[in-house]
């Protein structure tokens, strides 16, 4: 495979560690993004219950889409190089968009699932005003942008898995 050493798949145990991660730095994330930040809560004071008890029932929603998180964190370990500052042109919304049209298990990634899997990398993050697409210090995807449909190359990466580990990453969650 080009003689580079490919990282293993995201395993579900491991996207709940990074949704928990990311939890931990982002309190207000959720399936649609960062939400409001902390200063936006603060300010909001007489419906600050409110607003939290709405993105705890949403932060659940997002627990159950790990293997989003899952594929998110696979597109960011294999094709997204960190860089020493904020990559000011793309936002997590863009980047779950490459990941929906690379992975061929999905067909949806929500902002949040790849905010929680950039995030629990460890990928330095900057959310900016209210907007609910941080900005990361993630490199412009290697490999060129994928085409819609084209998988060839995860497709094999997924056989050689699937070949070395006796099945690959759906029997080893079992």
């Amino acid at each position: 495979m080009r003689g580079r050493e490919l990282p293993d798949y995201t395993t579900r145990a491991e996207a709940e560690q990074l949704f928990e991660k990311a939890i931990s730095l982002i309190p207000s994330l959720t399936p649609n993004g960062a939400c409001l930040s902390n200063r936006k809560l603060n300010e909001l004071q007489w419906r600050a219950t409110l607003i939290k008890a709405e993105i705890k029932k949403e932060q659940e929603h997002l627990h159950t889409r790990l293997d989003e998180i899952a594929a998110a964190a696979d597109y960011c370990k294999r094709r997204l190089p960190p860089r020493k500052t904020i990559n000011h042109l793309e936002t997590s919304y863009g980047y779950k968009h490459v990941v929906e049209r690379w992975h061929p298990r999905i067909n949806y990634c929500c902002n949040g699932a790849f905010i929680a899997a950039a995030v629990g990398l460890g990928f330095t993050f900057k959310c900016e005003h209210a907007n609910p697409n941080p900005l990361f210090n993630l490199g412009k995807w290697t490999g060129g942008y994928p085409e819609p449909g084209s998988r060839a190359e995860y497709d094999e990466e997924c056989r050689i898995y699937s070949n070395s580990r006796e099945g690959g990453w759906a029997q080893a969650e079992k």
